[in-house]
């Protein structure tokens, strides 16, 4: 339990600088804007509505790599969790209403959007919601906890899922989608009503 607790202050204080250091570079041939954009196109996986082809993916894949059968635990894993997490997001959401920060990022220039490439002024109208929590973080972690502790055998595949883990959740600091709290609140929920289900996770 305390290497996991490490982990996770270890993942929010690198959150909490990215959130505190980061800022978007007034040049748009900057490099950094590059990155940004090659995270903006890796979120797609988990953008409306592909992330219901890559949940069907997963799905098969943890069913036939891992040879499990199709019984209740698979049912629960691939229909009703993600609803319930769905449900969890949706009323936290509504019942906080914390704006996301592109929203003071947009303040503090007094809403200036010259300098900033048409793509992410878009990807901003498509996520106008509320900040709390991360339903991005919810799938991906979801997801990350399942299939870890079973691919570790498998290195390669193993780093590429980690890999593709953190970009997505560093990806929405970056983005001025989500604050470090709304990434790691929404790691927390996956790792406890998996825990609370009795479902073997990392």
């Amino acid at each position: 339990m305390k290497n996991k607790t490490l982990k996770i202050i270890l993942i929010y204080l690198l959150l909490k600088y990215l959130e505190n250091k980061f800022i978007f570079p007034e040049n748009e041939n900057n490099y950094k804007w590059k990155i940004l954009y090659f995270l903006y196109k890796l979120n797609f996986i988990t953008d409306f509505p592909v992330i219901f082809i890559t949940h069907l993916l997963l799905t098969f894949f943890y069913i036939k790599k891992l040879k499990k059968k199709l019984n209740k635990k698979i049912f629960l894993i691939f229909l009703i969790l993600p609803i319930i997490f769905f449900l969890i997001k949706y009323f936290l959401k509504n019942i906080f209403s914390i704006p996301r920060p592109y929203h003071q990022y947009l303040l503090q220039n007094h809403y200036k959007i010259i300098n900033l490439p048409h793509w992410i002024i878009n990807y901003w109208k498509k996520n106008d919601n509320y900040s709390f929590p991360s339903g991005h973080t919810i799938f991906i972690s979801y997801w990350f906890f399942l299939l870890k502790k079973k691919l570790i055998k498998t290195k390669l595949l193993n780093i590429i899922f980690n890999f593709l883990f953190f970009l997505i959740i560093i990806s929405r600091i970056l983005l001025y989608l989500h604050k470090s709290e709304d990434i790691i609140f929404s790691i927390l929920i996956n790792y406890f009503i998996l825990k609370l289900l009795n479902i073997k996770i990392i």
